[in-house]
């Protein structure tokens, strides 16, 4: 019943929490999280999800993943190869949404050496049905958190910013919304992989660099 949703949601988000976007989960609380998930899905409260734009759009945080994350992963494995095998330690790991432009953003924010950055995977998307979206990633770049380019670029190693930018030819990708409500999502994603995000109060920081290309 609808009345069970803010304790499956409570609980949900505090499993999430503790599990560090995974990089900490217990394995009991994972079963649990994939438990409050199904169960949710049942409780959808929004219909044709994928189509629902004044709740898609926004900063949305990953809470959870079941995709395997690596804590200190390089800029090239991020970038499917695509940047220099620069080790980083992950902060945090952000979608950015915009449904008037089919913007569709992933965002690491990552450090190294003292110094905060953003690797950015910039997509489109276009919503098959009432659940699916299609995404087409084409574009990555780093840039500084706090806009301190010289900063980032020292503790990278790196001179130019052409060495921190490339198009993509990433293989299309989707996802399923199965849960959506006003500060929920829960999307199922390509390969099965279940992600759990919640709104960021913070505004998009990505999608006006993009609202011109492609």
């Amino acid at each position: 019943m609808a009345s069970e949703l803010p304790d499956l949601k409570r609980r949900l988000i505090e499993l999430a929490a503790s599990a560090d976007a995974r990089f900490a989960a217990a394995p009991e609380h994972e079963r649990e999280i994939v438990a409050l998930v199904e169960r949710l899905e049942q409780l959808n409260p929004t219909h044709e999800p994928a189509r629902c734009a004044s709740l898609l759009d926004g900063r949305w945080r990953m809470r959870y993943s079941s995709f395997k994350l690596d804590r200190n992963p390089t800029l090239n494995r991020l970038a499917f190869g695509k940047l220099p095998a620069i080790e980083v330690r992950v902060a945090g790991i952000y979608q950015e949404v915009d449904t008037s432009g089919g913007h569709f953003n992933s965002l690491v924010v990552f450090t190294r050496n003292g110094a905060s950055g953003i690797h950015v995977i910039a997509g489109r998307f276009r919503p098959i049905d009432g659940t699916r979206l299609d995404i087409n990633f084409f574009a990555t770049h780093v840039r500084a958190l706090n806009g301190d380019t010289a900063a980032l670029h020292r503790a990278l190693g790196v001179a130019d910013e052409r060495e921190l930018s490339a198009q993509l030819e990433a293989p299309p990708l989707w996802s399923e919304v199965s849960y959506l409500d006003q500060d929920l999502r829960l999307m199922r994603a390509s390969y099965r992989n279940l992600h759990v995000l919640t709104r960021d109060e913070a505004q998009p920081v990505t999608l006006d660099q993009v609202a011109g290309s492609r």
